[in-house]
């Protein structure tokens, strides 16, 4: 998979001017040191996607899509209204700002010296004939939509550990899939059949994530089917990236009263026939919302809601003085999760790293916890762990990992195993609130499905030959 060309490289360049034109008004409107360091993080979140664009790094896109989230997480936040952001002095907003620039450059020049080493030639790979990849991936996210569906509408019972390895292969080959045959379209290497057999599954998927009120499935989705198609095509599809903005935008801002209305006091199933009405009454709350706010929470933006950096602010002003560093605790759960649940029932929850740093900086209290999360991600949690020192030692460790795999999969067809490890990794490279915990156990076990799969429906060949 070839890197980025010109019509990337000038969608790279009109995208800096619009956070140019931002971070401008926002400085006119509030001259801060905040609003300065938001442009540091910004430049040093960006520079990865400009050395790939340009051709200078190669491969799959992993790390620079890992280091753009950082421009909505961190860098918009610190020069927005952000209120909690707000609430934090100019000074701690600059070095939040500086630890979290220095962090992705340190981690963009590991990756981008590892990447461009050269590998040992390949002669043979594992590889998925064309046809089968394409009516398998669309079956695969479609599949997965109607698992989501039936946990929707209360009609599925198994046992957790039948549960377990079931979500972990549906989601974890849905979402190679959804890159893979978004990137073949790109290209045009998809028949009418299956690019309609791919567009069905894709909508069933992207409504059945939606259909839970939690939005960041069919976010994390919709974003994987851009950049795929994006790098196929060599241009961004300009219509269907602002449809998805404005469609999430204005559900994100109705998604707290449905909420309410749905989850309590207790849990609601929603059947199939309920979809157009349930849909319906959701986008006519978020335009409510927008145009009439009733709360804080409902009319918050949607990239506020994303916000990171509010974590790192907290961590960077109370610890070690008045909480101390949790030393590694959130990381010593990890092993224990790479254990399958049917091997060890009463084995710890993903999310307990999670957990303990919510109950630790009094963010959630235990019985809070239980019923919701505050993601913190990778980054605050090496803060909230070790201090500086953690950051930049993650930094140089996930710099080494991306550009590890984007080099073993440089030069490899997009069916082959190598190239479906490396689209794996970038959709989890696109999570921002995954802890390590949860990081490294769905990483691991979409990883073992992943290989399981190479043995059922590819075969090894010589890497000249197109797999028909």
């Amino acid at each position: 998979m070839a890197p980025g060309g010109g019509a990337l490289t000038t969608a790279f360049w009109g995208m800096v001017g619009v956070f140019l034109l931002f971070l401008a008004y926002c400085f006119i409107r509030d001259p801060s040191w905040r609003v300065i360091g938001s442009a540091f993080v910004m430049a040093a979140a960006m520079l990865p996607a400009y050395l790939w664009c340009r051709k200078r790094a190669p491969g799959i896109p992993i790390f620079p899509v890992f280091a753009f989230t950082f421009v909505w997480t961190y860098a918009y936040p610190l020069a927005s209204d952000h209120p909690i952001v707000q609430s934090y002095s100019d000074e701690a907003g600059l070095f939040a700002a500086a630890t979290v620039g220095v962090f992705l450059l340190l981690a963009t020049l590991t990756w981008f010296l590892v990447a461009i080493n050269p590998r040992e030639p390949v002669a043979r790979t594992r590889l998925m004939a064309p046809a089968k990849g394409a009516n398998f991936f669309s079956t695969i996210i479609f599949l997965a939509g109607l698992f989501t569906l039936s946990l929707v509408g209360g009609w599925l019972s198994m046992p957790q550990s039948v549960f377990s390895i079931v979500r972990a292969a549906l989601f974890g080959l849905s979402s190679v899939g959804i890159f893979v045959l978004a990137y073949r379209w790109g290209r045009r290497e998809l028949s009418e059949p299956e690019r309609a057999w791919y567009a069905f599954a894709l909508t069933v998927y992207l409504v059945s994530q939606s259909m839970t009120l939690f939005l960041v499935g069919a976010i994390v989705a919709a974003l994987l089917a851009t950049i795929a198609y994006a790098v196929g095509r060599r241009h961004m599809p300009w219509r269907w990236a602002l449809i998805m903005l404005v469609l999430f935008s204005v559900l994100h801002l109705g998604k707290s009263e449905m909420r309410q209305q749905y989850w309590y006091p207790a849990p609601q199933a929603v059947q199939l026939w309920d979809y157009p009405s349930f849909m319906l009454e959701w986008l006519a709350q978020g335009v409510k919302s927008a145009v009439a706010p009733s709360n804080a929470e409902a009319t918050q933006p949607l990239f506020e809601r994303l916000s990171l950096v509010h974590l790192l602010l907290k961590v960077q002003q109370e610890s070690p003085e008045r909480i101390p560093h949790l030393e590694g605790r959130t990381y010593s759960v990890i092993p224990g999760l790479l254990v399958p649940r049917a091997l060890d029932p009463d084995k710890l929850a993903a999310h307990e790293g999670t957990r303990i740093l919510n109950i630790h900086y009094g963010l959630q209290s235990p019985d809070e916890v239980e019923d919701t999360t505050i993601g913190w991600g990778l980054v605050n949690e090496a803060a909230a762990n070790f201090g500086l020192p953690g950051v930049m030692v993650l930094a140089v460790l996930l710099g080494a990992l991306y550009g590890w795999v984007t080099r073993l999969a440089v030069g490899m067809p997009v069916l082959s195993l190598r190239t479906l490890v490396a689209i794996t990794f970038l959709a989890f490279a696109a999570q921002t609130e995954f802890t390590a915990g949860v990081y490294v156990s769905a990483l691991f076990q979409s990883l073992v499905v992943l290989l399981a799969m190479s043995f059922l429906l590819m075969s090894d060949r010589p890497l000249g030959e197109s797999g028909d």
